[in-house]
């Protein structure tokens, strides 16, 4: 993810990375299947192909595992501020909400909170002069004029702070608050054990008893090393004084031997907070496209909004749920597409030192048309976060799960099993920020994708160094 101007984890493009991977892979193995089925025809006038069953596996370790895992990111904050939650909810300041509307840059709520107060309690001074800096902030100095000059007299004498105040603003002009972007630059060098997703098993076979085959798979299907560069640009800019945000990101990596494997993507978005009641959020629209091997491979829209839970949790700790909706087509392939949903609940945990976030949910893959194994459902979960080992080094850190069940056989009559995919990936990282705009990291990352159908179950390691220029 990548963080925005007020603390808002924005969309990566790459965190469809495997699944973008999956879909060409299960390209590349269609291929294999064409060797598979020549080997199978010389067989069929034999019959009675007995499907090979598919052994379902319970979930609830995976949903009893992610529980346990955020009930131990909590234990912290818990112990620390045990007996401190209040038994009911206290009743909401509207200053303190005006405060925390500024601070996540929803300026034109935090005015609407603070006009609304004054007019309810017209001696709130501190309320009638943050309603005249945000309207100095926003440019309106007429506006902030007339609130000033309403200060002065209504609160004779005007406490010399508020006075300091007035006048800092009124002797700046009242131009605006210029709005704010940021820009990062990331160049990256590493190593792939499994470019290709290649089969962890040499061998493949199918059917049982008389009727079992075995075929070794071709060199080219087994798994690739390689060597890779990538240079990665993210641009986040405020579209609005209210905290909308606009989103460009460009990723784009380079093999040094299987340049058929490389790809370069390009996204365009924009997120927007909003308020109704005690409720917060924002919604984003991302739009984006991927080549692969310098050829358009896939286009995708996103849409995900997600909303702050508002219960009376310990200060270090927020609840979000979070839903999405992506649409993925792939040009170049035949019978791909297809609508994705996930619905998921994030829990964060934050200190001064540490900070982690777990996430636990649901997908539905609805495809279009005939595609192989037809519809898919799935959950996720994955746990993350980083840590201040010293003052300049950082230790980031983390766990995914992904499971995906296709409703139907993987291709009748020669697979007849329906896919089931459990995937998990590990990272670690070493970051050594300096000179406030620069950083060094250093990561290790393995995935472990497990699967009924040997054909596609791999394994794969990456190790890579990179450097980041950041500029706010």
């Amino acid at each position: 993810c990548v963080a925005g101007l007020r603390g808002y984890q924005s969309v990566r493009l790459d965190h469809r990375e495997s699944d973008q991977w999956q879909a060409h892979a299960g390209t590349e193995h269609g291929y294999k299947l064409v060797q598979l089925r020549q080997g199978q025809q010389a067989r069929e006038a034999q019959g009675n192909k007995k499907a090979i069953g598919v052994t379902q596996r319970s979930s609830w370790p995976v949903y009893a595992f992610c529980v346990a895992l955020m009930v131990l990111v909590s234990l912290p904050a818990l112990a620390q501020l045990a007996g401190s939650v209040p038994d009911a909810e206290p009743e909401q300041d509207p200053y303190l909400e005006g405060l925390r509307a500024v601070s996540e840059g929803r300026t034109e709520d935090a005015k609407a909170i603070f006009a609304q107060l004054v007019a309810n309690v017209p001696n709130h001074a501190a309320a009638w002069l943050e309603l005249a800096i945000l309207q100095c902030a926003l440019g309106n100095k007429k506006e902030a004029d007339a609130l000033f000059d309403t200060i002065v007299e209504r609160f004779k004498p005007a406490p010399t702070i508020f006075l300091e105040e007035i006048a800092k603003h009124r002797a700046e002009g009242c131009r605006g608050r210029p709005l704010q972007s940021r820009f990062s630059l990331t160049v990256e060098r590493g190593f792939d054990s499994n470019v290709n997703q290649g089969a962890s098993n040499s061998i493949f076979g199918f059917g049982s008893g008389a009727q079992r085959v075995e075929l070794p798979l071709l060199p080219e299907y087994l798994p690739q090393k390689d060597r890779f560069s990538t240079v990665a640009i993210d641009y986040l800019r405020e579209l609005s004084p209210n905290g909308t945000l606009g989103i460009l990101q460009f990723r784009s990596r380079q093999y040094d031997a299987l340049s058929r494997f490389s790809t370069t993507s390009l996204a365009l978005g924009a997120d927007t907070p909003w308020q109704f009641g005690r409720w917060q959020g924002s919604s984003g629209l991302m739009l984006s496209v991927l080549t692969l091997d310098q050829r358009l491979y896939q286009k995708q829209v996103n849409v995900q909004s997600r909303v702050k839970i508002p219960l009376s949790l310990p200060k270090n700790l927020q609840l979000q749920l979070v839903g999405g909706v992506s649409r993925t087509l792939y040009p170049s392939l035949v019978n791909y597409d297809a609508t994705t949903y996930e619905l998921k609940s994030v829990l964060s945990y934050q200190t001064e030192n540490h900070r982690a976030q777990a996430n636990i949910g649901v997908l539905k893959d609805l495809a279009d048309a005939n595609r192989i194994g037809g519809d898919r459902t799935g959950e996720l979960a994955n746990i993350q976060g980083r840590s201040r080992i010293s003052d300049d080094i950082y230790l980031d850190w983390g766990w995914a799960f992904q499971h995906w069940q296709s409703k139907k056989a993987y291709s009748p009559g020669l697979i007849d099993q329906a896919r089931n995919q459990r995937m998990q990936t590990f990272r670690a990282a070493l970051s050594f920020p300096f000179q406030d705009k620069y950083s060094l990291q250093i990561e290790v990352r393995h995935v472990r994708n497990k699967e009924n159908i040997s054909l596609f179950e791999y394994r794969g390691n990456v190790i890579q160094a990179s450097w980041q220029w950041q500029r706010f």
